[in-house]
């Protein structure tokens, strides 16, 4: 499977509303008192229109539908009483009902305008009208050109279409727009590759690899002076001053937050933690730093949140290694590509290493052991550090005793075996996740590098390649499943059918945890999380299991 398809869930929304609901949500008010008010003035448009908007909230969507029809009896020319209305048929199951009342629409404000003929597009889109969405789209994007969401769009259904160069056109729009981003960078090169521009797709994965924010480290001489004399409130002053005359630095963010923590201000070294990573998204250092500080809170869950951040954004710079190593291949440099392999194989313990970390935060948080021994410092620390990643692969080889047809516990277990330095058994992991699912693109590429390391190079580029090159067959499957997550209806359902065969059974995990990560596959990693399952089995009281619980429900 090739980290490509990944493209196919690009910009695909759960439901109408996340498109059109922030012109609406300032309407909610409480459905009851609603009741009351029309009484008095039936004849009121705004009040039905607080009053569609607040049954929508309360899921009572008919009384939505009806208050949002009145309203266009009322008024014809308030925009809100069809957005309303077509957000509430949408919920219903009703896309071409919905499609029917934006279209009727004319609107002058261009981001509005936008907002609304992207809403269309992704009507026909899930009614499979794909000429219809195709253009709604382009209409969006005349109206907002930075509108991401729709170049993303029409990209996974030129996909689709194996139209690689339109996708192509689309994603260097998007680096356009975005610059500094290194997943579609990654994506871009990857198109690339696949539609045999082996050269452009090596300049673009070397692109990924250096791009860094506006930043700097800071070398204030000052500055270092004051922390050397431990006056680090001085310090702060300084850099907050920094801060405000030269702009926001992600490296300052840092610097300030560390300085805050030493001083015990917790919320002002949060604030800024969180200041960095919204500067640059993907500073990976920021993610160890702010899990780590976490721990030393005994935050535990928190820190777990962040390593595994972490862990995406590493896995992101180690694709770009790989597809770059392939690329190589292509143009017949092997030697620059075993060079990259090299490279990929001396920043992929970072992953390993923070999942093992995760999954002894995991433990913690659960109660199985007393947090308090684990910052107790010396030899005992390392001890326990021991002691807790040992129980957790114990849990996770009962696991896959119980449940050996679950990808994703034979890929975690072995990212666990892999930090103990146990490569050939990893390796054996990794190979039974692929059997259950080849498209698992993660898996692959930690086949691929742990054959390196084993020495086996002819079948570890044979499995580098398998995970950026495309295999059109599995296209079309992806890309209806990315459909199915954005058809509510049907995927509520689903999760409903699951939930009663597993209280029925008892057991039945397997379908939704393989649900979970085939849409992981297609990069609908915000939307679901392939380890829902395996945290509730393995960490059961953990505050993990508990949020798992929850997105489940």
């Amino acid at each position: 499977m090739s980290q490509l398809l990944e493209i196919l869930g690009k910009g695909l929304v759960g439901s109408l509303w996340s498109i059109l609901g922030r012109r609406l949500q300032a309407y909610r008010s409480d459905s009851r008192l609603m009741a009351i008010q029309l009484g008095e003035r039936p004849d009121d448009v705004e009040l039905r229109i607080r009053a569609a908007v607040s049954y929508y909230y309360d899921d009572l969507l008919e009384k939505a539908m009806e208050q949002g029809r009145f309203a266009i009896r009322l008024n014809p020319d308030r925009i809100e009483s069809y957005l309303i209305l077509a957000c509430a048929l949408e919920k219903s199951g009703r896309r071409g009902e919905a499609a029917d009342q934006l279209e009727k629409l004319r609107i002058e404000e261009r981001t509005l305008a936008g907002d609304v003929r992207f809403a269309l597009g992704f009507l026909y889109e899930t009614n499979k009208e794909y000429a219809e969405a195709t253009r709604c789209y382009g209409q969006a994007l005349k109206n907002i050109p930075s509108l991401i969401n729709a170049h993303q769009r029409l990209a996974a259904m030129a996909m689709c279409d194996k139209k690689i160069e339109t996708a192509i056109e689309h994603y260097k729009e998007i680096c356009r727009i975005e610059p500094e981003d290194v997943g579609y960078r990654i994506l871009l090169a990857g198109l690339y590759l696949n539609h045999h521009q082996a050269r452009k797709a090596v300049a673009e994965y070397q692109l990924a690899m250096t791009i860094e924010p506006d930043n700097w480290e800071t070398e204030n001489e000052m500055v270092r002076a004051y922390v050397k004399a431990g006056q680090y409130s001085s310090a702060i002053e300084l850099l907050e001053r920094q801060l405000e005359n030269e702009g926001e630095f992600p490296d300052l963010y840092l610097q300030l937050a560390e300085l805050y923590a030493k001083i015990g201000d917790d919320v002002q070294a949060q604030k800024h933690f969180r200041g960095a990573l919204e500067v640059h998204p993907g500073y990976l250092e920021a993610m160890v730093k702010f899990g780590t500080y976490h721990l030393k809170k005994t935050r535990y869950s928190q820190a777990a949140q962040w390593f595994s951040r972490a862990i995406d954004a590493n896995d992101r710079l180690l694709n770009a290694y790989v597809g770059l190593a392939v690329a190589q291949t292509h143009i017949k440099q092997p030697e620059k590509s075993r060079e990259t392999v090299e490279l990929a194989l001396a920043i992929e313990p970072n992953t390993t290493m923070l999942f093992a970390e995760v999954a002894r935060l995991e433990l913690k948080a659960s109660g199985a052991i007393e947090a308090k021994d684990y910052l107790t410092v010396g030899g005992k620390h390392q001890e326990l550090a021991k002691e807790l990643l040992a129980i957790q692969i114990d849990r996770f080889s009962s696991a896959i005793e119980n449940q050996p047809d679950r990808a994703d516990l034979h890929y975690q277990y072995g990212l666990l075996l892999k930090s103990q330095g146990q490569t050939a058994a990893a390796a054996r992991e990794f190979g039974l996740a692929l059997e259950i699912n080849p498209q698992f693109a993660k898996a692959l590429v930690k086949l691929g590098l742990a054959s390196y390391e084993l020495g086996q190079i002819e079948e570890a580029m044979d499995y580098l390649e398998r995970s950026v090159i495309l295999s059109s067959d599995e296209l079309d499957v992806h890309y209806q499943l990315g459909l199915i997550y954005a058809d509510q209806t049907r995927y509520r359902l689903a999760i409903e059918e699951f939930e009663e065969a597993q209280r029925k059974s008892g057991q039945r995990v397997d379908a939704l945890a393989a649900m979970n990560q085939a849409l992981e596959d297609i990069g609908m990693r915000d939307q679901t999380r392939a380890s829902w399952q395996s945290i509730i089995e393995i960490a059961p009281e953990s505050e993990q299991a508990k949020l798992a619980k929850a997105g489940l429900s």
